[in-house]
């Protein structure tokens, strides 16, 4: 064909057959056909672009694909716009430590690890740390009501309003805990980078190539206690600089990799690599 066939993606089917909860039952004809499609599309591409190291080595290792024709290249924030950097670290120098705000985005409670996040805010008032865990995006089930625990009525990112409502959440908080039994990438991630807001994320899936441990947030083994997170959140809150070099390199990972204009021109060159 004179036009060369490139795709872009954050998983192969594998992966989500694998780890997804939500497809353990999914009809054996209809896997058989998923992967007969899987391994077609990755040998009749000149290109497959994923998101993270986990999901091209899946490409390769799982479906055969040829690894010179595998790339990564990250997904950027979604926000129309984002604050500028002056606007972000006043907001981060604002945020007291005598507190804690966690803040958990996601659609499903369980596969987001909205479990593990109630623990964190649990263990750390009861350690004596003021907390409030906010939960946008869904309702965690009956037994988990907790002083602690606000969740907010589901704000929409299809609007201007909407996107303001989530950057200004974000601004307010302290940490984004996410912490995801099943993840392919977390656009929320850089979202939460963009607003100087570290992340609080289990090492799984391609979380890893959204979350740099150590420059935008903590990527925690999959096994890891809710403990292993709260002595990693007083830790911060009690050395001010500390948690403030965390945001600002938050911010810089951002500005750096995890925007859309970052990201388009690395697709723009991969593309061009295929012309010439």
């Amino acid at each position: 064909s004179p036009h060369p066939k490139v795709f872009y993606t954050d998983c192969t089917f594998i992966d989500l057959l694998e780890d997804y909860p939500e497809l353990a039952n999914y009809p054996r004809q209809w896997r058989d056909e998923g992967h007969d499609l899987e391994h077609a599309a990755l040998h009749n591409c000149d290109m497959a672009i994923y998101t993270s190291e986990w999901a091209a080595h899946s490409a390769i290792d799982h479906y055969g694909a040829d690894p010179k024709k595998v790339k990564v290249v990250p997904f950027g924030s979604n926000f129309e716009s984002h604050p500028s950097f002056d606007v972000v670290m006043d907001a981060v120098r604002s945020r007291s430590l005598q507190r804690c705000e966690l803040l958990l985005i996601g659609v499903h409670w369980e596969r987001k690890g909205g479990p593990l996040a109630w623990e964190v805010a649990r263990d750390l008032n009861i350690a004596g740390i003021e907390t409030r865990l906010t939960v946008l995006g869904c309702t965690p089930p009956a037994g988990t009501e907790a002083p602690f625990l606000r969740v907010l009525k589901f704000i929409g990112k299809d609007s201007p309003s909407g996107q303001q409502e989530i950057k200004q959440l974000m601004l307010d908080s302290h940490f984004l805990i996410v912490p995801s039994i099943a993840e392919c990438f977390g656009i929320v991630y850089a979202e939460a980078s963009a607003m100087g807001l570290p992340s609080l994320a289990r090492d799984v899936g391609g979380v890893s190539n959204a979350v740099h441990n150590g420059r935008n947030g903590f990527l925690f083994p999959a096994s890891a206690p809710a403990s292993v997170y709260v002595e990693k959140i007083k830790g911060l809150l009690e050395d001010r600089s500390a948690y403030e070099r965390l945001a600002r390199s938050s911010h810089a990972e951002f500005t750096t990799r995890l925007n859309w204009n970052s990201s388009g021109a690395a697709l723009c060159e991969l593309l061009g690599q295929l012309r010439s």
